[in-house]
């Protein structure tokens, strides 16, 4: 190892004299006019061969042949068809020791038929002889039905493997206790190679004279490297000192770009956009949408303070309307409220910022159940009222209701389903009706987007509101016929069935 590493130091030293020529002569050449242009290591670095050298290999010592791993050179192993018993089953009669018999099929008996006459039916030629049939013990097993293997001893034979020997010659090494050597391909020798590998590691700076702060903040952060030639005037970049001190070479290029500045008002507050180039990009709206936008996000923040669904000043409430009105008329805040939408363009161009976007977000989504609330509790309350009459007409038929008794008959099962049915219906309608309102409140074309901000909160109050109506509607309606049997005929005032 010494010899390579001694031919790998003096090969990498010429390798480093010749890259400083090679460098010179790439600089000379016209891909570095390019800024962009990226010298490849294969550049660097002429073609030799490799370096290398031999040794004696190290696990056969040169003898090209190594132990055995499978019988550690002992020639023979243990054999794998007996696993070293020297007998295997026999195959004759599955290693039971025995056969089935053939003369009784291994029913242990034989069976026998005679004919039976007497003296009458001899003297008469029309009566037929009777058979009779005897089972007689079978005399080749002893009645046993099987018959002892004339194969093997008590179900065993011979191993043929290994005839009864229990080892075997190692099929590894064919008994030769040695096997070709795997580190040296049986040659007794291992070759050593190396390489020298070349590496060109880039940096870049970019320096900018006679510019602001936001020039600085703008080329260093938002612009990409390879897009600043786009933004230079008709001189273009250009290629200017090209100093090098060893394998270090340093690249200077210079350009002028053209920056125009625009002064605007937004929300009440002025601020400077820059355009760059010749094309006027604009790579920095320093958060001009956020600040138009955020009067509305605001007004809707502070509708949503404090406010709940239960409050009877939500009910008939319009402020809450027209602020979520208002809030969606923009693209941005209908798209922030769909969800799942991407804007790392929008912040990366500096129209939107990430705190925008998350109190947006969590405007929207407070802003559903708030305005749901109020649309969906007045109609909740008629379907109550609507299904309490129902329910005092069928819990009444029997004694009260005399177009009931007269045309109608329910067993209390069918009460019950008649009612849940009625209440599932009602509940369609509300929500049918409720959807109908939102739509008017928001725009035909906005709630369709944003109607997946309802639906959890549309999922709570259809598990809910509805079970309370059908509880509610049930309870009231025994609670009034329990008063008026009290209070008429004296019965016990119960408050639960």
């Amino acid at each position: 190892m010494g010899d390579l590493q001694s031919d790998l130091e003096q090969r990498l030293q010429r390798a480093n004299q010749e890259a400083g020529g090679l460098l010179d002569r790439w600089v000379a050449g016209v891909e570095p006019a390019d800024y962009r242009h990226r010298l490849l290591p294969e550049r660097c670095l002429m073609e030799r061969p490799s370096p290398g050298f031999e040794e004696t290999c190290g696990e056969c010592r040169g003898r090209c042949r190594v132990t055995c791993p499978r019988c550690n050179g002992q020639q023979r192993v243990q054999c794998e068809g007996c696993r070293g018993s020297g007998t295997v089953s026999c195959q004759n009669c599955g290693g039971h020791g025995s056969t089935t018999c053939n003369a009784c099929h291994g029913q242990g008996y034989i069976e026998k038929r005679e004919l039976e006459m007497n003296y009458g039916d001899r003297q008469s030629t029309m009566n037929q002889p009777r058979e009779l049939v005897h089972r007689v013990p079978c005399g080749t097993c002893g009645a046993q039905g099987r018959i002892p293997c004339t194969v093997c001893s008590n179900g065993l034979v011979t191993c043929p493997g290994c005839g009864g020997n229990k080892i075997v010659n190692c099929p590894r090494c064919g008994a030769a206790g040695t096997v070709p050597c795997s580190g040296c391909d049986a040659t007794g020798r291992v070759h050593h190679t190396g390489w020298v590998k070349g590496e060109v590691t880039r940096t870049r700076t970019v320096d900018l004279s006679n510019a602001s702060a936001e020039d600085h903040r703008t080329f260093l952060e938002r612009i990409p490297f390879e897009q600043i030639g786009a933004l230079a005037d008709a001189g273009g970049v250009r290629l200017g000192a090209r100093p090098r001190t060893g394998l270090q070479l340093k690249l200077y290029y210079s350009a002028t770009a053209p920056v125009d500045r625009i002064k605007a008002t937004a929300a009440g507050a002025s601020i400077t956009i820059s355009a760059y180039g010749p094309d006027r990009e604009i790579f920095d709206y320093r958060n001009l949408a956020g600040r138009l936008l955020e009067p509305d996000l605001a007004t809707l923040e502070r509708l949503l303070v404090d406010r709940s669904v239960l409050r009877p000043g939500a009910l008939a409430s319009a402020a809450l309307g027209d602020g979520v009105r208002r809030f969606l008329a923009s693209e941005i805040n209908v798209s922030i409220a769909e969800g799942g939408k991407d804007f790392d363009t929008l912040v990366g161009l500096g129209w939107l910022t990430r705190s925008y976007i998350e109190r947006a977000a969590a405007a929207s989504s407070k802003a559903a159940p708030s305005l749901y609330g109020p649309v969906i509790l007045p109609l909740a309350l008629w379907l109550t009222l609507a299904i309490s009459v129902i329910f005092w007409v069928v819990r009444t038929n029997s004694t009260l209701s005399r177009f009931a008794r007269e045309y109608v008959t329910w067993n209390p099962d069918e009460r019950f389903y008649l009612m849940m049915a009625l209440t599932a219906i009602g509940w369609a309608i509300v929500e049918l009706r409720a959807n109908a309102v939102l739509a008017s409140i928001l725009g035909a074309n906005i709630y369709p987007r944003v109607k997946g901000s309802f639906d959890r909160t549309r999922m709570i109050v259809r598990l809910i509101i509805p079970a309370v109506v059908f509880g509610f509607s049930w309870w009231i309606t025994f609670f009034i016929f329990q008063l008026i049997l009290h209070f008429r005929y004296g019965n016990p005032l119960r408050y639960f069935p």
